[in-house]
């Protein structure tokens, strides 16, 4: 019996990195006997070594040379593309010392990779990695928070569609070039004022979303590059539909746009200003 060459550097690279996981994060790191696009199940645990329950997915490619680029086939990607459990695709290179590198390969940039493959006639993209990418017992934190990462990818989605909607209502507000808030002075008419309340409503909406998916989990606020900019740009928005909706309380039919706007379906905070702006009979 002859054991393959490049089978054996294959199964080296799954134990040391199963050893590796082990070792240096002491997480249960399971090495699965049927390979179809993962070869290992990482199990995370929290700062007080107990099981949360989440798993990490890892595909483990060994070379024995000192070079960690890695072809990959465009069916693994559209299947990792399908698992909703963060994806990490390994490198490990044998020469001299061994080496691990990773990148989580199932994020926002997955469909770019697909797309790519599609164009090759390979059907096959190939993988870089710097070292940057090589693994490290300091990657711990950054290995537990990759559970959050699809959820703050939409996150991330979520936010630049909002910040999307404040620049829409500064177009909205914006006269000559300066921003304006008064509806005799941006011109509108009684039958606009629905136009610009929409978009007042469906701004809210959009942060409720924000709001609500942080509220569901902080640490999603700090792994989100949109977030920063969207309280700040709330902020503005808000004070500017605040002071809009002082003006249009004084014009002609003010309180019957009011009775019109103010119902059971309403966003809350749509409805506070409303309250707020308006004397209570």
């Amino acid at each position: 019996m002859k054991f393959d060459n490049k089978a054996s550097h294959g199964k080296a690279g799954e134990f040391y990195f199963a050893y590796w996981i082990c070792n240096y994060f002491g997480w249960p790191c399971r090495l699965l006997d049927i390979d179809v696009g993962i070869d290992a199940q990482i199990e995370i645990f929290d700062e007080n070594d107990h099981s949360c329950g989440l798993f990490i997915g890892a595909q483990v490619k060994t070379n024995k040379t000192n070079n960690p680029d890695i072809q990959v086939k465009l069916n693994n990607l559209k299947y990792w593309l399908s698992i909703e459990d963060p994806i990490v695709l390994i490198s490990i290179t044998l020469d001299d010392t061994p080496k691990i590198y990773w990148k989580l390969i199932n994020d926002s940039n997955i469909s770019s990779y697909i797309k790519r493959a599609e164009s090759n006639k390979s059907s096959k993209i190939l993988i870089n990695f710097t070292g940057e990418d090589e693994l490290t017992i300091f990657n711990k934190e950054c290995f537990r928070n990759l559970i959050y990462m699809k959820q703050a990818t939409y996150l991330d989605q979520l936010c630049l569609k909002f910040n999307n909607s404040c620049e829409e209502l500064d177009n909205l507000f914006t006269v000559n070039g300066e921003i304006e808030v008064d509806p005799v002075s941006l011109n509108i008419d009684i039958m606009d004022l629905d136009r610009y309340l929409l978009h007042f409503e469906s701004l809210f909406e959009k942060f409720d979303e924000v709001e609500s998916l942080t509220e569901s989990n902080g640490k999603l606020k700090a792994l989100s590059v949109n977030y920063p900019e969207v309280q700040y740009r709330y902020n503005i928005a808000h004070s500017y539909i605040s002071e809009f909706i002082g003006y249009v309380k004084d014009i002609d039919y003010g309180f019957e746009i009011k009775g019109q706007w103010c119902t059971s379906d309403t966003n809350k905070k749509l409805l506070r200003i409303f309250e707020d702006k308006y004397p209570r009979n």
